[in-house]
């Protein structure tokens, strides 16, 4: 009789790495370890949907079910997102031998190890990066902590398909708008390259073997990039995050050990990017040597048999104790009753941990230039930000209509202190601007969004816009300002 595994996911509306990832193990927890899958999730789309049960697993979405009618044994918990982990443990009835904790990401908040520690078995991190961040404030037993990179299938490193030549020079997969790298794309699309993208915006399509195969150079993060490296093919990494561009031998270390995010290799524009891509392309010794290497550190079934090595598999049947963990099923439920619309329940409650984040206050000061001169001006950011080593991110929204001379704007950026401009995402749509100007086609998208990447020195930046002419109207200065150092008020 096959043993039983529940895997619990959170946000499964497309494919993600998180998704992909999950379903690989499960695929060899069947095939290798006799086990009977069970995938408990949120927000489950068809398209996933048809993944999991084609590969011949089950699955539910608790966003659609009563999950206090829960009830089973299960010989392993594969505990991922604790919110959906909570939810499963504590509202129904359900019993486990074994738990593992999960963590795919030191900076979602349902990522975090932060429930059940004590009861878990396992507790394992996806690279060095998430191991440092995600166990320098928690009380965790060391001897449960288990590094457990993102893997591949051995089959995603055997031969290549019959393909030989590529269809496409670049493929962008991603499920994130990230605006450089989309007009670099159109820069190299001018000079006659071929190019292709997959993700949120552009299509969902399962990135297999024979994806990756089809294309010279994969630009992305994360788990494709893996992918890439085990089909020998180029991978350059970047996205909403910058990146160091091309992995290569000499930068392999430090972006595995950030799970190929490109976090904190910096950001560029989109003709610095085009000029990498085509002209810095490595040679195809290091295609090969990439290849070895991940076949050596990101092979799926050494490392899972790694992670069930250590589980004592005749551990007796438990049940997590509703009494200590009360206060972890009011935050589980309270994300599972917004998640599932369930307003009138909770009308205005959204509970996050408080996690222990030493964080800088910076109080935000916004100044918006001449905006007498535009038909339409608004700049909003938040009036304090929480810097910390977590958190680096500032977000503007700009809603701009015709300037001097009738400019209309065709793209926002922001220049901060240190030189470097950071691209914003154009075409939002604005309600707001559209009740205000009923008769004007333009209202309908003239929303702009910029996430700046901030440094601990930033303290001054210009927004600013292009307008169809190529002619740079500044817009707004932000001025951060760490409290403690902010003047007292004149009395």
């Amino acid at each position: 009789m096959p043993r039983k595994c529940a895997i619990t996911l959170e946000y499964c509306q497309e494919i993600g790495g998180s998704n992909a990832l999950m379903l690989d193990v499960a695929n060899v927890l069947k095939s290798k370890y006799d086990y009977e899958i069970h995938f408990r999730v949120f927000q489950l789309s068809d398209i996933v949907r048809s993944r999991i049960e084609s590969a011949g697993h089950r699955v539910t979405d608790l966003l659609k079910t009563d999950p206090f009618q829960l009830r089973g044994d299960y010989d392993l918990v594969w505990g991922a997102h604790w919110p959906v982990l909570g939810m499963f443990l504590l509202a129904g009835n359900v019993r486990f031998r074994n738990l593992i904790l999960h963590s795919m990401s030191p900076f979602v908040d349902f990522e975090r190890v932060i429930f059940f520690t004590d009861e878990a078995d396992l507790i394992l991190y996806n690279s060095l990066e998430n191991f440092q961040l995600g166990t320098y404030s928690e009380n965790i037993n060391s001897e449960k902590i288990h590094m457990f990179p993102n893997s591949l299938p051995y089959s995603f490193f055997e031969n290549e398909t019959d393909r030989i030549i590529p269809r496409h020079d670049f493929s962008y997969v991603s499920n994130h708008h990230t605006p450089e790298i989309l007009q670099a794309l159109s820069i190299i699309e001018k000079k006659g390259y071929r190019t292709r993208k997959t993700g949120r915006l552009f299509g969902q399509k399962q990135v297999d073997q024979s994806y990756v195969d089809d294309s010279r150079v994969i630009i992305s993060m994360g788990h494709t990039i893996l992918k890439s490296i085990a089909r020998k093919k180029h991978a350059f990494i970047y996205d909403r995050f910058g990146g160091p561009g091309y992995l290569t031998e000499e930068n392999f270390a430090e972006a595995a050990g950030r799970n190929f995010s490109g976090r904190y290799a910096g950001c560029r524009s989109a003709m610095e990017i085009a000029q990498d891509l085509l002209h810095n392309m490595p040679d195809g010794k290091n295609a090969e040597a990439l290849y070895a290497r991940a076949k050596r550190e990101f092979h799926l079934e050494r490392n899972l048999a790694d992670v069930l090595d250590g589980l004592d598999v005749s551990r007796p049947w438990r049940t997590p104790d509703r009494r200590k963990h009360y206060s972890t099923l009011i935050m589980c439920h309270s994300h599972y009753a917004r998640r599932a619309g369930l307003l009138r329940m909770l009308p205005d409650t959204w509970f996050i941990p408080a996690l222990d984040v030493v964080h800088a206050h910076w109080e935000v000061d916004v100044e918006i230039l001449a905006a007498e001169t535009w038909k339409h001006l608004e700049v909003k950011a938040p009036a304090f930000f929480r810097f910390s080593e977590l958190v680096r991110s500032f977000q503007v929204a700009v809603f701009v209509l015709e300037g001097p001379e009738n400019a209309r704007i065709s793209a926002v950026f922001a220049n901060r202190d240190d030189g470097e401009v950071i691209l914003g995402r154009s075409g939002i749509p604005s309600p707001h601007v559209i009740r205000k100007f009923p008769g004007d086609a333009g209202a309908k998208r003239c929303g702009h969004h910029v996430i700046l990447p901030l440094k601990a020195e930033t303290r001054k930046v210009e927004i600013r816009a292009r307008d169809e002419e190529g002619k740079e109207h500044v817009l707004a200065r932000i001025t951060f300002r760490p409290a403690d150092s902010a003047q007292p008020e004149e009395r």
